[in-house]
């Protein structure tokens, strides 16, 4: 569990490391599948990177414990002694252990219970094949339109006034494979749940994602004046903002706001080479004496030391 704890904080730190790297350089881009590429990359450091420092921490722990074992066997005047070992009693780091571990219980859990709610409004609604996509169409009130993997999820009345841009919104999601980069920015919630940081990636992929498929919308013909009503109209929908896109997902003014700006990019990607440097300060830092021993003493924390004191303070 401690080392659980100690790969959620190197984890957290690179979040926050590439959150402001993307804000400070990324974030005005509208080169949409870029920024998402650019965020997905950063989530995939942050999950590997940990592992690896990780794993040359422990190499290097292994050494100077060895060399160390060496030189108190060699400094021991009397092996046959007795030692009296204390019962080891819980720290505060294990209580921070305990509640790490019941924030991602919680975390998990609620994702699972909105996955379910999804799959049972799938499971009631009526299956129609429209063109290359499925679309359920379901009776429930007040829950806007939305995709989850294959499918397009929208009431019947929905269906009726507006299908034909719902249509082209929801299939612009399933298309571009956005629920993948959801898949990411959930992993980083249930890992590193405390940080908010994680939630403020996942905004921004839903914004990223509304975007690029307003794009994908006005590209295909539809006017843009019919098309922001038809937003305002849809704003005021239930959403499912763990697994899935829903239409009325992000700010409907920064949407709006860009279908009127022009799509110009130039040489500013280069902007996300930053994250190189960044990554080989996060790298050097870890390695750092200070660090490892702190980040070591997250690795040595024994959450069972919180049950078992519970335990005897009740006996008592």
């Amino acid at each position: 569990m401690g080392l659980f704890l100690t790969y959620s904080l190197i984890c957290s730190v690179i979040l926050i490391l590439m959150w402001c790297v993307y804000k400070s350089t990324l974030s005005r881009l509208t080169c949409f599948r870029f920024n998402r590429v650019a965020l997905i990359c950063g989530y995939v450091i942050s999950f590997v990177a940990p592992v690896i420092l990780l794993h040359l921490n422990d190499r290097s722990s292994e050494t100077n414990a060895t060399v160390s074992m060496l030189f108190e066997t060699v400094g021991c005047e009397d092996p046959g002694h007795l030692i009296m070992f204390e019962t080891p009693q819980a720290s505060m780091t294990d209580y921070l252990a305990v509640g790490y571990m019941i924030g991602c219980i919680c975390m998990t859990t609620y994702l699972l219970c909105a996955i379910c709610r999804i799959l049972l409004l799938i499971c009631k609604g009526k299956k129609q094949e429209i063109g290359e996509h499925n679309v359920i169409i379901h009776d429930t009130k007040n829950v806007a339109p939305f995709s989850f993997g294959e499918y397009i999820v929208l009431s019947d009345s929905d269906f009726k006034r507006n299908a034909e841009m719902i249509m082209l919104h929801e299939a612009a999601h399933i298309d571009g494979r956005h629920w993948i980069d959801l898949v990411f920015a959930q992993f980083a919630l249930i890992v590193s749940w405390y940080n908010p940081v994680s939630w403020m990636l996942l905004g921004e992929l839903h914004a990223l994602h509304e975007y690029e498929a307003d794009h994908h919308v006005l590209k295909s013909g539809i006017n843009r004046m019919d098309y922001q009503m038809f937003l305002i109209r849809e704003g005021a929908g239930s959403r499912f903002d763990t697994i899935s896109d829903s239409i009325n997902n992000g700010s409907l003014k920064e949407r709006i706001n860009m279908m009127f700006t022009r799509h110009k990019t130039g040489n500013k990607r280069l902007y996300s080479l930053v994250f190189i440097p960044m990554m080989c300060g996060v790298v050097y830092g870890i390695n750092s004496p200070s660090i490892s021993s702190f980040l070591r003493n997250f690795e040595e924390i024994e959450p069972s030391l919180v049950f078992n004191s519970a335990d005897s303070e009740r006996k008592a």
